[in-house]
């Protein structure tokens, strides 16, 4: 599939769900000599078991292949590049250089559609990549690029849902992303509402302490 395939009026919730994985932290990798824009589905490696991964990865690439057809491109994690993580990542050949242009385009499609499923495939791909819980805060966030027009992109699409998000906003020096914060009291309406793939994300917002 290339970033081209994804430019087009009507997004359709396999599109939205894509775009999520990829839109809040762009990175761009290299495999078999080609550069591809990875939508990367991260687990910390002692938190999650193989059939749990095998049952993420299973349900994506059923989701996904109702929708995309050409050449879906999932793979396994290359453990160079992400470190101690475990997952698999959907790649998207960049094949035009004002791919963040495109993916922009794409994100303001999905704001103003009419549908709502539009609307929470993309929200979720954003959170079922690479969203963390912390049992501190008891806050449910991703990393976002230090992009403040990206970032209130995202927030109003979650606003639809009558969710309220926080965003985490660092100085523009400081080694850490910004975040997109789900606050406690919201986590209950973020899962009946948009939800996740991953049986081990759910099972660990479901037997967070209330």
């Amino acid at each position: 599939m290339k970033i081209t395939d994804l430019d087009i009026d009507e997004v359709n919730q396999g599109i939205a769900y894509s775009v999520g994985l990829i839109y809040p932290l762009i990175k761009v990798v290299t495999y078999e000599s080609k550069e591809y824009v990875a939508g990367q589905i991260n687990h910390h490696g002692n938190m999650i078991t193989d059939e749990e991964l095998s049952s993420h990865f299973n349900q994506v690439h059923s989701f996904l292949s109702q929708y995309i057809s050409n050449d879906l491109l999932l793979l396994g994690n290359l453990s160079n590049r992400l470190g101690n993580k475990k997952g698999f990542s959907l790649l998207v050949e960049k094949n035009d250089n004002d791919f963040i242009g495109i993916l922009d385009r794409i994100v303001e499609i999905i704001s103003n559609s009419e549908s709502i499923d539009v609307k929470k495939y993309f929200i979720r791909g954003c959170f079922d990549g690479r969203s963390s819980y912390d049992t501190t805060s008891g806050y449910l966030s991703i990393d976002v690029d230090r992009d403040y027009n990206k970032q209130d992109k995202i927030k109003n699409i979650i606003n639809n849902f009558d969710i309220d998000v926080n965003l985490n906003q660092r100085d523009l020096l400081h080694p850490k992303n910004d975040q997109i914060r789900i606050q406690r009291r919201n986590l209950d309406d973020f899962m009946n509402k948009i939800g996740f793939f991953s049986v081990r994300r759910i099972a660990i917002i479901m037997n967070r302490n209330l």
